[in-house]
C-alpha cells in the first residue's frame, strides 16, 4: 500500500523535524516547509492526502484557513494545530471548513489517530 503523503507546515525547525520524524516512523511520506504563507498562494496541494499546519498563536488565522478550505481555495484536506483558542471549538472549525483541528500541547497518540482517520489509514 502506498503511504499517505502529508505536507507539514511548521515554523519552528526543531518541532518540524520532530513531527516529521514521528509521522515518517508511522509510515507517512512527509514533505515540509516553514511558512504558512504558502496556503495563501495558488499552489496546488492535490498530490497530498493531508496538509498539517501549525498556526502557532495566530487564532484569527484559523478562521481564515477554515473559510479558504471550505471555498476550496485550499485543495487538500487541512488539519490545524493551534493554541488554546481552538479548545472546545473543534466541531465549530470542522463545520466551517477544516478537516481536523487540535490544541497544543499535542497528545501524540490522539494526534496520530486523528491523522490516520482523515487519511483513511486506521
Amino acid at each position: 500500500m502506498k503511504p499517505s503523503r502529508l505536507f507539514l507546515i511548521e515554523s519552528n525547525p526543531d518541532i518540524r523535524e520532530s513531527l516529521q520524524d514521528l509521522l515518517e516512523s508511522e509510515g507517512f511520506e512527509v514533505f515540509s516547509c516553514s511558512n504558512l504563507d504558502i496556503l495563501f498562494t495558488k499552489t496546488s496541494f492535490r498530490s497530498y492526502d493531508l496538509i498539517i499546519a501549525d498556526t502557532d498563536n495566530q487564532c484569527e488565522l484559523n478562521q481564515e484557513l477554515a473559510r479558504r478550505r471550505k471555498n476550496r481555495d485550499i485543495d487538500a484536506p487541512l488539519f490545524v494545530i493551534s493554541c488554546y483558542c481552538v479548545l472546545n471549538k473543534e466541531k465549530y472549525y470542522i463545520r466551517h471548513g477544516l478537516d481536523g483541528v487540535v490544541a497544543k500541547p499535542l497528545d501524540f497518540d490522539v494526534f496520530l489517530q486523528q491523522i490516520s482517520e482523515i487519511t483513511g489509514i486506521v
